[in-house]
């Protein structure tokens, strides 16, 4: 379960760089900088024991964004943080890297994709995320493990066989992120 808290942060840097792919055909930088609430998911290619143990990950995760993206002014936008990582993760500490795209969603129905990269550090069920644009810019997160602990989380833990985690993402950025 910390381990799952530490991809957790990951994945939450991840929602906060958002970073990278052109916003117009004549290949602008797309930029955000605002805060987001996320959900989600992590599943670990090794599974997770009380001892740190190098592994990898997915990461999945949705919710909203409050700020300002590419010049115009967003409240509530959608967005989707997919991302890849590698670590050293355990149910009581850890630390990992991760890269992936972040999907915004306007209610338009335009969709921006920006690709950002993050680092984790942790333990117990509270991570720090910090995250990095593409080309600038950058930010902070927290991911928070707790409201989803379980017994049989913890049972896993103690076995070494925890697979998957869920947790919740808050990120902010400190310096408008442009990609």
């Amino acid at each position: 379960m910390r381990a799952a808290a530490l991809a957790a942060a990951l994945a939450a840097t991840a929602a906060a760089c958002a970073t990278s792919a052109p916003a117009s055909a004549a290949g602008a930088a797309s930029t955000w900088s605002g805060t987001c609430h996320l959900s989600g998911h992590f599943t670990f290619d090794q599974p997770l024991g009380v001892v740190p143990r190098a592994t990898t990950f997915d990461d999945y995760e949705a919710g909203t964004c409050d700020g300002v993206l590419d010049g115009v002014a967003q409240r509530g936008v959608g967005i989707v943080l997919r991302s890849e990582g590698v670590g050293v993760l355990g149910c009581a500490a850890g630390h990992s890297t991760a890269a992936g795209t972040i999907t915004f969603t306007e209610s338009t129905g335009r969709q921006v994709k920006l690709g950002f990269s993050n680092r984790v550090e942790g333990a117990e069920t509270e991570y720090l995320v910090r995250f990095h644009g593409g080309i600038s810019g950058g930010g902070v997160g927290e991911s928070d493990f707790l409201p989803f602990s379980s017994p049989a989380q913890v049972a896993e833990c103690e076995a070494g066989t925890l697979r998957s985690a869920d947790v919740d993402l808050v990120t902010r950025t400190v310096r408008q992120m442009a990609g």
